[in-house]
């Protein structure tokens, strides 16, 4: 099950239960695969207009990433069909929004990891 408090959002596809969550890792893979910075794809997740499934799909394999490293995009886009696409865009919006939180206070209420030296 996903931890809200490290940016993990659930996605159940039958029998199986995803985590998402994006990480420096994984949106550092998003924007090389897509060849595109976060803030434009952030954007593009809030514009319809010019979004496009296979944007979708490679959103939903980065968020799978930090879980399942070995995820193929294609396996991302079988998950996607499972689950539907209303229920992915919506756990996948939940998860960038985890990421990124808008106020500082958001920030302020994850806990913090331990530093180690």
């Amino acid at each position: 099950m996903g931890n809200p408090h490290r940016g993990e959002v659930s996605l159940p596809a039958g029998d199986n239960t995803h985590v998402i969550r994006f990480t420096m890792n994984s949106i550092c893979r998003l924007e090389d695969h897509l060849g595109k910075p976060v803030t434009e794809i952030a954007a593009l997740l809030q514009n319809p207009a010019g979004f496009r499934m296979g944007m979708a799909r490679a959103i939903l394999w980065a968020g799978l990433l930090d879980k399942n490293p070995e995820i193929t995009i294609e396996a991302a886009g079988d998950i996607a069909t499972d689950v539907g696409i209303p229920a992915c865009m919506h756990a996948i919006g939940k998860a960038f929004s985890l990421a990124f939180p808008n106020k500082q206070e958001d920030v302020a209420d994850r806990p913090q990891k331990a530093a180690t030296d």
